[in-house]
């Protein structure tokens, strides 16, 4: 996502066959700046979103269940968590997602 002072950028690689790591930086003109780490999982029957958010929630992370999928995207929900408590992902071509909170 382009903003004024550079680009949102989320990185994946396969990991395994039950799982994909990912990691969402901010780009500018002096380098990058972590803002995220993901896991995409399958364990316990369930598919999860498990994000680590830098300087949020100790450092530890957070788990969202997939609570729906389909050939675009995923919502994944956690409504324990304070905010967010749904994160969606839609795919809108081969190489970019909308993502968005709430």
């Amino acid at each position: 996502m382009e903003k004024k002072n550079g680009l949102l950028v989320e990185r994946w690689e396969q990991v395994s066959d039950t799982g994909l790591n990912g990691s969402s930086y901010f780009v500018h003109a002096v380098g990058e700046k972590l803002l995220e780490k993901i896991q995409l999982i399958y364990t316990n029957g369930q598919y999860c979103y498990v994000p680590t958010v830098v300087d949020q929630n100790s450092g530890n992370a957070v788990r969202f269940v997939i609570t729906s999928i389909t050939q675009r995207g995923f919502v994944a929900e956690n409504p324990q968590h304070d905010f967010p408590r749904r994160v969606t992902y839609q795919s809108i071509s081969k190489d970019s997602i909308h993502a968005w909170i709430d």
